[in-house]
């Protein structure tokens, strides 16, 4: 059944293949009781189909994200691998984030940009400098409805200029694609 294609991030059923970041907001939310806007995740296993080739998956994944969003609301669509934000890297930056994506064509393409950004020269540098194998990464994708932003960042637990243990905090003013994938000077 096509529904299965994108989970709930609260849904009792949620796929362990959705990346850390999904992982990371699940946990926050769950343990941490921190408020998150209405969030889904497609885990992995639909990239791997697109990396495939599988004709069928756009098709499948269209008619899920019909079942569960509504075209009218404005969405933000991230990674979520299986390499990002875990303890020894973070990525931050590397892959993609589209915000205010609007209508099932869109969001089937952001969700296209999110999986084609796995196999960047800017990704695959980094993975080269780090030695680990780009055929390693698993993209799952979130899907999350957006809400105004007076102010966004990144936290990052490990200094990312030292590597020293240490909280830093980078934020700017309204969305965080300025800091994020923009280069802006917090």
């Amino acid at each position: 059944m096509t529904q299965t294609l994108i989970f709930r991030l609260n849904g009792s059923e949620l796929s362990d293949r959705i990346g850390n970041k999904a992982k990371n907001l699940k946990t926050l939310k769950d343990i941490r009781k921190i408020k998150l806007p209405k969030t889904w995740a497609i885990p992995w296993d639909v990239y791997q189909r697109y990396r495939n080739k599988d004709d069928d998956v756009l098709d499948e994944l269209e008619t899920a994200l019909k079942y569960q969003l509504d075209p009218s609301k404005v969405y933000a669509v991230r990674s979520s691998s299986n390499i990002e934000d875990s303890s020894f890297h973070s990525f931050a930056g590397l892959f993609k984030t589209l915000l205010n994506v609007q209508g099932y064509d869109n969001l089937i393409n952001a969700i296209i940009e999110v999986w084609d950004a796995a196999n960047s020269e800017i990704v695959t540098n980094y993975l080269d400098n780090l030695a680990l194998n780009p055929e390693e990464i698993n993209m799952g994708v979130i899907v999350q409805e957006m809400v105004p932003a007076e102010y966004s960042g990144v936290l990052f637990s490990n200094n990312p200029m030292t590597g020293t243990s240490e909280t830093v905090i980078e934020g700017v003013p309204g969305e965080g694609t300025a800091l994020v994938q923009d280069g802006v000077t917090p």
